[in-house]
């Protein structure tokens, strides 16, 4: 399944696949090097692994995730959403060096502390590039301006993780913004209480920035 949608986004124009372990049954370390194999011996495409546990339920060790990026050059990037993310950042970067690119998750939360690890990138909700673009830029000239531009949006990064109204939060922002015309979300995701709507509404008021340039 998981080759025949790869092979479906490569005909749209794709050029990375992020691609999580199989869950349903979970894979031990060898059943996760073949599942991983078997997807770079069918796809001619760059592979992204999702390490992400809270979601999946898998957990890869960092052995693992070295062997499958030592042993498959199509692999050419890691997004590590395993907490604490920073430990497993630096051991992966220890052990892999600049071969592979590792992105964090977890909605940004600690990118700060991530890019002074060696991510290179961020993969949060879709709903602030801005405010994620421009701590990038900044850290690229001014790290100390990218951590204060981190602290500053951080309350808002983290009111977007909240299990089971993450979903209803980032659709929310983005209906505020005007991108969707419906904030609502389906089951089995919940929907805001009147109360989580009026935090969010303080939080985002008190934002120097609008989402997407325009107050939400």
């Amino acid at each position: 399944m998981a080759i025949e949608e790869i092979v479906r986004i490569q005909r749209w124009g794709a050029q990375v696949a992020m691609v999580n372990p199989p869950s349903v049954v979970k894979p031990g370390p060898e059943e996760i090097v073949n599942f991983y194999r078997d997807i770079c011996a069918a796809c001619d495409i760059d592979i992204m692994i999702q390490d992400a546990p809270l979601m999946t339920g898998v957990n890869i060790p960092v052995a693992t995730l070295v062997t499958l990026c030592q042993s498959f050059p199509a692999i050419k990037y890691i997004k590590v959403e395993q907490p604490p993310t920073t430990l497993k950042i630096t051991a992966l970067k220890q052990a892999l060096g600049d071969s592979v690119g590792l992105f964090g998750g977890l909605n940004a939360g600690f990118l700060y502390e991530e890019l002074r690890r060696g991510v290179i990138g961020t993969m949060p909700a879709c709903e602030f590039p801005d405010v994620i673009n421009m701590i990038l830029q900044a850290w690229q000239h001014n790290p100390r301006e990218a951590q204060s531009l981190f602290y500053r949006y951080l309350p808002f990064l983290r009111y977007g993780v909240q299990p089971g109204i993450g979903v209803a939060i980032h659709k929310t922002v983005l209906h505020r913004a005007g991108i969707f015309t419906t904030d609502v979300v389906r089951e089995p995701a919940k929907r805001l209480d009147a109360v989580t709507r009026d935090e969010l509404q303080d939080l985002t008021d008190a934002l120097p920035l609008a989402v997407f340039g325009s107050r939400v």
